[in-house]
């Protein structure tokens, strides 16, 4: 079901996430984003397609780790 990084059939991931309750919101090169589905749900579908769910009410920020709002420190490398 996965090719480059990404579902080759949202259609599918569309009707696996409404035969568990929500809906798909989109799918991005990084993630599969849902709406309604429960943490157990999410789990089931980025287990079974290999890939990331996420819902759309916890946002993940760019740069960031997962939902964090502080981010991670700027190293001197970094910089």
């Amino acid at each position: 079901m996965l090719t480059s990084g990404t579902p080759q059939a949202p259609e599918a991931v569309a009707a696996m996430a409404g035969e568990l309750g929500g809906k798909l919101v989109a799918v991005t090169g990084r993630a599969v984003v849902v709406d309604g589905l429960d943490e157990q749900a999410r789990y089931l579908m980025q287990h079974s397609l290999g890939f990331q769910v996420h819902d759309v009410t916890k946002p993940h920020h760019p740069r960031r780790h997962g939902r964090a709002d502080i981010g991670w420190p700027t190293t001197l490398e970094a910089s």
